[in-house]
């Protein structure tokens, strides 16, 4: 793994497109912020129901979601992308402060492929976006307004 400012010149998340969600507006945005200067194209909403909504419209490579939110927690939101045509295959982790071995248990059930801990380190943060955008194939195509997540 590169140094911060190796990883910052290769702008190592350009073309990356990535669906922050967190409650707590201002992880969201430094989230955002950060994964930005890397290159990424980055939409933050406030919950799960914001996302699917998002989800059934455009396509991300890859989604960050926080566990505990209000409503409907991440934990739901994930089921609910892993039951999804459109969006089974999305990369995914769950960025939460809940880090046990049983909620990190919990995560990988739910269909989340990583789980990072709050608050994340900036360089380890990079290196999994850049995997799991690795992994996956970018989508050409947006869904149409209809669709349902």
């Amino acid at each position: 793994m590169g140094t911060l400012i190796e990883l910052r010149d290769q702008t190592c998340l350009a073309d990356v497109r990535i669906l922050v969600v967190d409650d707590d507006e201002d992880v969201r945005d430094a989230l955002s912020s950060l994964l930005t200067l890397f290159g990424a194209e980055v939409y933050g909403v406030e919950g799960a129901g914001v996302a699917r909504a998002l989800l059934a419209a455009w396509t991300f490579d890859v989604l960050l979601s926080d566990i505990e939110m209000p409503d409907e927690d991440g934990y739901q939101l994930m089921r609910a992308v892993r039951r999804s045509p459109f969006t089974h295959d999305l990369a995914a982790a769950a960025i939460t402060g809940r880090s046990s071995p049983e909620d990190v248990r919990r995560a990988y059930d739910a269909g989340f492929d990583r789980v990072i801990a709050k608050p994340p380190e900036i360089e380890a943060l990079i290196e999994v976006v850049r995997t799991l955008a690795a992994k996956r194939p970018r989508r050409e195509l947006r869904r149409s307004a209809g669709a349902r997540l």
